[in-house]
């Protein structure tokens, strides 16, 4: 599935991430996933698509967006999850997507993502059980011409928290 993205949008297979919700041992459905990698597109609006895209059993698409401004430049984030059957304390079948155009240096970025995950998915109970997909993944860039977020963005992150 990497290898079929990765030549889809010309990068590495190595920089495509794989999640996937289903029956455990139940082989997934590679003519359609064939057919989903040859479609993709890139759009400035494609978050909702996204959203629509990786809805299973949902009943709707689940995505939020903010922008604001550091450095006198403006940094979008936005977000999508599916999945809400089994969430617990170990985010079960949970499938969550966050993306930001700030230039974000990846160790900041990783606490930030550990720090929002334990005061969010990880609060959350509804009936106890735990899956083996579980999945919370940010992707920020390292350069840009947004402004680059690392001790600037460590004194802001408290505020991110609420």
């Amino acid at each position: 599935m990497a290898a079929l993205t990765a030549s889809k949008i010309d990068v590495d297979p190595a920089e495509v991430l794989v999640a996937s919700t289903g029956l455990i041992g139940v082989p997934l459905p590679m003519d359609l996933i064939r057919s989903g990698a040859e479609a993709i597109t890139f759009a400035a609006d494609g978050g909702a698509q996204f959203a629509r895209a990786i809805i299973t059993t949902d009943t709707h698409p689940k995505s939020a967006g903010a922008e604001l401004e550091i450095g006198g430049r403006t940094v979008r984030v936005g977000g999508s999850a599916k999945g809400a059957g089994m969430i617990h304390p170990n985010m079960a079948t949970l499938l969550a997507f966050v993306t930001t155009d700030a230039a974000v240096e990846p160790g900041f970025l990783q606490t930030a993502l550990e720090r929002a995950g334990a005061d969010s998915f990880n609060m959350i109970t509804v009936d106890g059980d735990t899956s083996t997909n579980d999945t919370l993944v940010v992707a920020g860039q390292r350069r840009g011409r947004q402004p680059r977020l690392s001790r600037v963005a460590k004194m802001a992150t408290s505020s991110l928290r609420h």
